[in-house]
């Protein structure tokens, strides 16, 4: 824009009226403001972020073809030494730590919390109470660990109750779970449209309303599948799983339940706690375990989700399995060595340890 501006001279003093000059000035501008979100941006947003995306595969025929003679075996051997009324109460003991180191540990590897390896086995031996924590030995509120400890906890426990009462696995069932897994927590940790961090309040038991697909630390983003795909993409788990439930080996269904169920992400927070407890209703009530995923299996567990991401869910399968044999192991820690052998076979350590060797030393 052009405006008449008097010139000085050398001296700094007005030119005379007669030489008044012309010349261009530019306007100064302060400096660009963010532009404000607005409407239509989140829609485009979308459209761009889930080009790439897929919804849930079906079992691939290789997968279908993989035998599980020698799994079924010592899984039938451990279910009859359960059955002896001699050792049931050792049996059930086992079962408590088991059942306990589950819930501690599905928080712990999503970084809830980290109690110290003394903390964790005093809360495996006495139970989830504030006054067996020391204050020093974890990095939360003793108070507030103890509380979703009793949730997880909860969580378990209503399993059992849906298995007595042969209930089958639902979107309804899905939504309690998840309601008791996350009974006290009330915020969850999300992305605004600018990037920014910010907490949300968390609607428990209820589906997502906002993508929630994470940033790896290279930079790509994973994508889960949208908000509006939820429920016809849960429909469609549901109604493979029933046809693969009666018709496959339940650590096959199992890897394929868990994670086609993880690929959803269908609340804002706590899928992945859900989705362990999901596996864990899977295999208790097809007469199997249920596993625990220690803070030790953590990058295995993962690597194995990632391998399925790609299409290969074989991964994932051998991981369930060293998983449930550690799960008849912890069990039966009581145990003889030679009982556990008779239940395992003499090929354990090869079978189990060898391989967990590999995916923590390939990742």
């Amino acid at each position: 824009m052009l405006r008449r501006t008097l010139e000085r001279g050398a001296a700094g003093k007005p030119c005379r009226s007669g030489n008044i000059n012309w010349r261009p000035v530019m306007k100064l501008q302060s400096p660009r403001e963010p532009r404000l979100p607005r409407r239509g941006d989140r829609d485009k947003e979308r459209e761009t972020r889930y080009a790439d995306w897929e919804g849930i595969q079906p079992l691939a025929a290789a997968d279908t073809e993989r035998a599980f003679d020698y799994e079924d075996e010592w899984n039938l051997r451990f279910q009859n030494l359960r059955a002896n009324p001699a050792v049931r109460d050792r049996i059930r003991e086992g079962l408590e730590r088991l059942e306990r180191s589950i819930a501690i540990e599905t928080g712990v590897i999503e970084g809830l919390y980290n109690p110290t390896h003394g903390v964790t086995q005093t809360l495996l031996r006495e139970g989830f109470r504030v006054e067996h924590v020391r204050r020093q030995g974890v990095d939360v509120e003793p108070e507030h660990l103890v509380t979703v400890l009793q949730d997880h906890m909860a969580a378990g426990a209503r399993v059992y109750a849906f298995i007595r009462e042969d209930r089958p696995i639902t979107k309804h069932s899905m939504r309690e779970l998840h309601a008791q897994i996350t009974a006290h927590q009330e915020t969850h940790h999300a992305v605004d449209m600018l990037g920014r961090p910010v907490q949300r309040r968390l609607r428990r038991g209820v589906w997502k309303d906002y993508p929630n697909n994470p940033t790896r630390p290279d930079g790509t983003i994973h994508l889960y599948a949208p908000p509006e795909q939820v429920d016809p993409q849960l429909d469609l788990l549901l109604e493979l799983y029933v046809t693969y439930e009666p018709a496959w080996n339940p650590l096959l269904t199992g890897a394929w339940l868990h994670h086609r169920f993880i690929q959803i992400h269908p609340f804002a927070d706590g899928n992945g706690r859900t989705g362990r407890v999901l596996l864990n209703w899977h295999l208790v009530r097809n007469g199997w375990l249920p596993v625990l995923v220690h803070r030790q299996d953590r990058n295995a567990y993962l690597y194995g989700m990632q391998q399925a991401n790609a299409g290969d869910l074989s991964v994932l399968v051998d991981f369930l399995i060293a998983m449930a044999r550690k799960s008849i192991r912890m069990v039966m820690a009581d145990f003889a060595a030679e009982e556990r052998m008779q239940v395992l076979g003499p090929d354990d350590p090869d079978y189990v340890y060898h391989k967990e060797d590999g995916w923590r030393n390939g990742i």
